[in-house]
């Protein structure tokens, strides 16, 4: 049986333009899925900058010097 996925920014099981994407931030790692819906109009930028504030990080990354 294969695992439903849901889209990590809205939850939906439906219109997965990325089905199982493996992420690293920092030293931990996670797999996410992304709908079509929720990417259509979204920047890289915006991409990233959601993800963050989801994951509850800083945006943008504190960058040491």
């Amino acid at each position: 049986m294969e695992e439903k996925l849901n889209c990590f920014f809205c939850g939906s099981e439906k219109n997965m333009l990325i089905p199982r994407i493996g992420i690293a931030i920092g030293m931990i790692g996670n797999d996410y899925a992304f709908c079509k819906n929720c990417l259509k109009n979204m920047t890289a930028e915006n991409f990233w900058q959601k993800l963050f504030e989801e994951l509850n990080y800083s945006w943008p990354p504190k960058l040491k010097k």
